[in-house]
Parts: structure tokens; C-alpha cells; sequence
């Protein structure tokens, strides 16, 4: 995470592969199960990190601004990874982009902000596919027919999606 303390030590850096975790292997385990190790470590923690290849000359990215036109908060969002890496904000509020490298999740600051951790935010595409999935759903009341006709489940609308 841009910001966070790997980054500003300066020591791992992305393309780097993590072998050990307080000495246990950790190169055919997922994600989820190097955390379980992680959580149930104590005091010190220690990593057998090998570095990956470095780029011959990295290109200083441009500064990317976006005012935010939602509310967000990671505790109310079953869809993120992990909600304390999450980074909330309000309407109105002007974020910079850090990394935009996850289709799903950027990485993302406050602008002026005094944390300079960077947090996990909706991307663009993923919060605008989740509002387009968020169309309400609205039940019309059936109308009583008169006791002579039969009823035809497919003579009468149950619900509309509406756009």
C-alpha cells in the first residue's frame, strides 16, 4: 500500500516476493492464510523477502485529482477486500489517485490530509457497474378480476424494474 509502512521504509518494493514469515514458507499459500499467520504472530515479525526485478528508469507518474460525488465507508462495504486497509471519505471530497493499477480498487489519499497512508477506494468502473446494479424494484398490486374470467398468471405485471 502506497504510503503504508513497507513503502516508506523503503525496503520492499512491488515485484518483491515474500518466501517467509517468521520462518515458515509461505511461497504455495494465498493471501488469506499469510494474514492468518500474520494475526496469530506476536511481538516481532520477520521476512524473508526476495527483490524482484527493478526498472531500468522509473517514470514519475502525473498527479491524478478526482472530487468524490458519493459518500464511502469501508466498515459499510461487504465488496472490499479488507475494510481497515479501506480509506473513507464524503461528497465533496477531493482525493489523489496514487495507483490505479486493480480494475476494482485504487489506492487512493485525502488531499490534505496529514495521514500519508494511502487507502483502498471503489474504482470508478466498479462503483458505477454497483450503482447500475442498484435499479429499485417496484411490486404493482394485482386488480381483482371478475369471479367469471380465470386468472392468467401471465395477464398480469408482478413487478417493474425501473431505470
Amino acid at each position: 500500500m502506497r504510503g503504508g509502512a513497507a513503502d516508506r521504509s523503503g525496503l520492499i518494493h512491488v515485484g518483491d516476493e515474500l518466501k517467509e514469515v517468521n520462518g515458515i514458507p509461505v511461497d504455495d499459500k494465498k493471501p488469506e492464510e499469510i494474514i492468518r499467520i500474520l494475526a496469530q504472530s506476536q511481538g516481532a515479525i520477520t521476512f524473508k523477502v526476495v527483490p524482484g526485478v527493478k526498472e531500468e528508469a522509473p517514470t514519475k507518474e502525473p498527479k491524478v485529482f478526482v472530487k468524490a460525488l458519493f459518500d464511502y465507508d469501508p466498515k459499510d462495504d461487504k465488496a472490499i477486500p479488507c475494510k481497515e486497509a479501506g480509506l473513507a471519505f464524503k461528497k465533496g471530497s477531493i482525493l489523489q489517485i496514487m495507483s490505479q493499477d486493480d480494475a476494482t480498487w485504487w489506492q487512493a489519499k485525502i488531499e490534505g490530509d496529514a495521514n500519508p497512508r494511502a487507502g483502498l477506494i471503489p474504482s470508478k468502473q466498479f462503483q458505477e457497474r454497483r450503482f447500475a446494479l442498484r435499479r429499485p424494484v417496484v411490486t404493482l398490486p394485482l386488480q381483482r378480476t371478475s369471479s367469471k374470467r380465470s386468472y392468467s398468471p401471465s395477464s398480469v405485471p408482478l413487478c417493474l424494474s425501473i431505470c
